[in-house]
């Protein structure tokens, strides 16, 4: 059974697990820096009721002398902060471009580690999955660098100017506290609506990817049929969908900005009002000088308060940027962890030794239905034996079954009921990476890498055997009919077949198909109609070629 992580266990933190002990050493500078400038606002502030005191000394040298004083302590205090903002942006920006491609890795690790169920249950396919780790990757470094500093300074920000405040004059603070929690709750509601709609938001620019993919992918085809306006609009639905996301975001990202500061001004009209009171009313004594109030005293709770509001308020575009990656890592995270029931990255279970692997298939009773149509069976108690070393040919219309037993000795699915054996062994037991090591697939339409360091001839034989030297490549050509024509290449070996291999032609690209699949040297060789596409004079060549690799093999 595959393990399906539920994306409601995964936090913010979890965008961290890939930091090594630098990178966290580093984003633990970077947060200590970023304490640094938080702290920076509210010292000014202290500093600056000082001064208003001052003005109403009576005697001017010492009121000068004391102005002085605190010109050398705005300076300290501004070096101190101009680098602390420094050694902030600049870690917090690397620790992200790191984590970037970290994440991008994993997740794209992840995705082709999945069964073909998986894959099945994408509502647009594989196509959608492009533009998905593109899209998420710049989610998430937004959410994880820069802003998140940005965000943790204005909320430090905040608390450090309202704890001086009530240091400093808790009957003041007191008052303009009053209007916080509305303000908190505000920015908490808003940053839970930003995460869920920017993950819905990125679930449709990846659906949208999809179709864009697609289409490029096979673009002589939509060409050939007139369908660019069909996949435009196709496109254009997929973009629109996910605008419409966008729209519902953006009265929550104004909200999470107005309302904070809307409270604000009203916050500081009631600071004016009993800010005055407590001056002319000798009643009142400064909980921190333990005399009466001062305007002085009044200015510095003032614009502490105003500072750490001001803040919490501005803070809405850099909550919102961290609540959006803390909806995307949920879902990145849930594809990161899941187990899928065929691991393909899996060495666990059993290895037949070399000696006694011969190669003989058995289907006992097999029943098999796709997982998104298990209404309709493919089979039911099929019962099939393929001799070792010797060829067995499948025979049937379209639809009957062969290309989907070809898929379960593959063991891309695993059966309903009933059991495949090789050489007398489940294959459920049997190790899916050492399995698939021992087979050979050719299919219909072979598939051909024109991306990779070069999309080379060389590179697309080499994915059957990855440490194969040239010569095993050349002997595994000239057993697939494909060495003579490759050597008449200007490029021979170094030729790049294109996207698709698209520079080829058919019975080119089968016969490499054919090299790279028994450079392995398999026991089993598994051909999907490997033939069917091909002209006349190809399929000559290409028969050949078979007749030599299919010899003392299951085919």
């Amino acid at each position: 059974m595959a393990v399906e992580p539920s994306a409601d266990d995964y936090g913010f933190v979890s965008l961290f697990r890939y930091a090594s002990m630098s990178d966290k050493l580093g984003i633990g500078v970077a947060t200590a820096s970023t304490l640094a400038v938080a702290a920076g606002m509210p010292a000014i502030n202290i500093i600056f009721g000082g001064m208003a005191d001052e003005v109403y000394t009576p005697n001017a040298k010492e009121a000068g002398a004391q102005f002085q004083a605190y010109s050398v302590w705005f300076a300290l205090i501004g070096g101190g902060v101009g680098f602390a903002a420094f050694v902030q942006m600049a870690l917090s920006s690397i620790f992200a471009e790191q984590q970037a491609p970290k994440l991008r890795s994993a997740y794209l690790r992840a995705i082709l580690r999945q069964d073909s169920a998986w894959y099945d249950s994408l509502e647009h396919g594989a196509m959608e999955l492009p533009g998905s780790i593109a899209a998420d990757a710049i989610v998430i470094k937004d959410g994880i660098g820069f802003k998140l500093q940005q965000a943790m300074q204005m909320l430090l920000t905040f608390v450090c100017s309202f704890v001086a405040a009530y240091i400093w004059g808790w009957q003041l603070a007191a008052v303009m506290t009053a209007a916080v929690p509305l303000m908190a709750g505000t920015m908490a509601w808003t940053m839970k609506i930003m995460s869920s709609e920017t993950e819905n938001e990125a679930q449709r620019y990846s659906t949208a990817g999809g179709f864009a993919a697609e289409t490029l992918s096979n673009l002589r085809t939509v060409v050939a049929f007139g369908g660019q306006a069909q996949r435009a609009k196709l496109y254009h639905d997929g973009v629109m969908a996910a605008r419409e996301s966008g729209l519902k975001r953006a009265p929550f990202t104004s909200l999470g900005s107005a309302v904070p500061m809307s409270v604000m001004f009203g916050m500081f009209a009631l600071a004016v009002w009993f800010g005055a009171i407590l001056v002319t009313d000798g009643d009142y004594v400064n909980s921190f000088s333990g005399e009466s109030w001062t305007a002085g005293d009044v200015l510095r709770v003032f614009f502490l308060m105003f500072i750490g509001g001001m803040m919490l308020g501005q803070g809405g575009v850099n909550f919102a940027a961290v609540g959006a990656a803390n909806g995307v890592a949920k879902r990145v995270m849930a594809t990161i962890d899941r187990v899928p029931a065929i691991d393909s990255y899996s060495d666990k279970g059993l290895k037949i030794a070399p000696a006694d692997f011969h190669g003989r298939i058995v289907f006992d009773k097999v029943t098999f239905a796709y997982p998104k149509r298990t209404d309709q069976p493919v089979f039911r108690s099929l019962n099939l034996v393929c001799e070792a070393g010797k060829r067995t040919a499948l025979v049937g219309g379209s639809g009957a079954g062969k290309s989907t037993i070809i898929a379960l000795v593959e063991r891309f699915y695993d059966v309903d009921s009933g059991v495949i054996l090789v050489d007398g062994t489940d294959i459920r037991d049997l190790s899916p990476m050492w399995l698939r090591s021992q087979m050979g697939l050719v299919s219909q339409e072979p598939v051909l890498f024109g991306t990779g360091t070069r999309g080379s001839i060389l590179e697309n034989i080499k994915y059957g055997k990855p440490d194969a030297t040239l010569e095993e490549v050349e002997q595994a050509c000239r057993e697939s009919n494909a060495d003579e024509f490759i050597k008449n290449l200007p490029n021979k070996y170094d030729t790049g077949v294109g996207e698709g291999g698209v520079q080829l032609s058919g019975g080119q690209k089968q016969r490499i198909a054919i090299a790279r699949a028994i450079i392995r040297n398999p026991k089993i060789m598994l051909l999907d109609e490997a033939t069917s596409a091909l002209d006349t004079a190809n399929e000559v060549l290409v028969k050949e070629a078979l007749d030599r690799v299919m010899l003392s093999r299951t085919t």
